[in-house]
């Protein structure tokens, strides 16, 4: 078709009688379902399986550019008759990156008590630290946007020790663990200013948080 297709653009422009597509069928019609799974008409008799298989990958062979390649796709499929494919299955570990997340008013972020993965910056909103103090809860501290928290059970490798309720809609960055902790680790200036910071609030005169200790070295 593409080659009746350029002659007649030749024709039209020099002037020559043009030729009518004529529809012909194909004397070998084929098609592959899978492993030694063909089907397919030769001179209008109906052929399938192993034999229409082989005639398959004859006609391929005969259409490939290059002896060399034909040796090389021909072995490769000898081989693949007595053995498995061999298949390569690339799986590498995938990174974290760093998300978006947001809450409406009264959503929970963290609860005390629970293990905790990720830390959270606070992009916009505001957020109160409730803990519970005297077998209740109680707010002690309300955040604002530009503040972290979450990091202390990821320095201190411990349980949440407050819970964070939002009080206004809340925009938050999330740090996954091994993200917080190389740029803890990585950066001198910001871990020395998380750990301060944790000191702050991980705070003796508090009753709730009289078990948790910090480790004067890393102030």
């Amino acid at each position: 078709m593409g080659r009746l297709a350029a002659f007649n653009a030749m024709s039209s422009l020099r002037g020559y009688r043009l030729h009518r597509w004529a529809e012909k069928r194909r004397r070998l019609q084929l098609a592959a379902l899978g492993r030694y799974a063909t089907v397919g008409t030769f001179l209008g008799i109906h052929i399938g399986g192993v034999s229409a298989w082989v005639l398959s990958r004859l006609v391929c062979l005969l259409t490939l550019p290059g002896l060399e390649r034909n040796v090389r796709v021909l072995i490769d499929w000898l081989l693949d008759i007595p053995f498995r494919n061999d298949i390569v299955v690339l799986a590498p570990q995938r990174t974290h990156k760093l998300s978006r997340a947001h809450y409406e008013p009264g959503d929970v972020i963290l609860r005390e008590g629970d293990s905790g993965e990720c830390a959270y910056i606070l992009m916009a909103g505001e957020v109160e630290v409730v803990r519970r103090v005297n077998g209740g809860p109680q707010c002690v501290a309300t955040l604002q946007s530009g503040e972290c928290f979450g990091e202390i059970a990821l320095l201190a490798d411990c349980r949440r020790i407050a819970t964070i309720r939002c009080v206004t809609p809340v925009d938050v960055v999330v740090l996954p663990r091994d993200q917080f902790t190389t740029l803890a680790d990585g950066y001198r200036d910001l871990g020395t200013a998380l750990r301060v910071k944790m000191a702050e609030r991980i705070s003796p005169a508090t009753p709730s948080m009289a078990s948790y200790s910090v480790d004067p070295t890393l102030v």
